[in-house]
């Protein structure tokens, strides 16, 4: 069945109206009709079926017809840290990571970032976020924290179960063995990395893992997806 996001307070039988951008989208451009099921989500752990009963001009009525717990939402809490990008690359990031199964996204700032914090459209992620629910299953999306500096972040990290660091310098690449963690960060930098007073202080911190991706050096976008991917592998229940 089709999905759609709905910002709003969903009960089992009750009646909605369906206006604006999601009544046009429902009608005019994937062209449903009375009778039609579907399904809406908003934000909860929860999938409420529900179906068409009356099509009007400008808007809709439907009725909610069953409540279901959402079973491809994330069982481990996984948040990336990432150093700002340019912003089609943190769309791309957001997108990927929703449909890894990451549960948070905390942009921040740190020495070697070559992008400004008013360029990298951090305001369109939730979006972003919201649709890519719509193609992976889930009913909740990443939630889109807001831009941190590289201080900030360090003190963030303190009530993760484990912290795995990401650093262009590490010898030591990450263990392929189960993460027994409900509570785990992953930390990727910019295109131009961290200095090494950053990764020193990374490293001091409790918790905190440093490893490597590979000899090749990968785009920051690259490091994002492929690192929260292997982490969800190895954590997952």
């Amino acid at each position: 069945m089709k999905r759609f996001y709905l910002e709003k307070d969903l009960t089992q039988n009750q009646e909605i109206v369906i206006e604006d951008d999601l009544y046009n989208q429902m009608i005019n451009v994937l062209r449903m009709n009375k009778g039609d099921e579907f399904i809406l989500f908003n934000g909860s752990e929860f999938d409420f079926v529900c179906e068409i009963i009356e099509v009007q001009k400008k808007k809709l009525i439907i009725k909610v017809l069953t409540k279901k717990e959402n079973t491809a939402n994330p069982k481990v809490n996984i948040t990336l840290f990432q150093a700002l990008v340019k912003g089609e690359k943190f769309e791309l990031i957001t997108q990927k990571i929703t449909e890894i199964g990451v549960s948070n996204l905390v942009p921040f700032t740190s020495t070697f970032c070559d992008v400004k914090e008013n360029t990298t459209k951090i305001n369109r992620l939730p979006k972003i976020t919201i649709e890519s629910c719509k193609q992976c299953g889930r009913s909740i999306p990443v939630k889109i924290n807001e831009v941190v500096k590289f201080n900030k972040m360090c003190e963030m990290l303190t009530g993760f179960d484990i912290v795995i660091f990401a650093y262009e310098k590490a010898q030591e690449p990450l263990k392929v063995e189960p993460i027994m963690a409900q509570n785990i960060a992953i930390i990727v930098g910019s295109e131009g990395g961290f200095s090494e007073e950053e990764a020193r202080k990374l490293c001091a911190i409790k918790n905190v893992q440093m490893i490597s991706l590979g000899s090749t050096i990968l785009r920051a976008e690259t490091a994002a997806i492929t690192l929260s991917s292997t982490i969800k592998f190895l954590s997952q229940k």
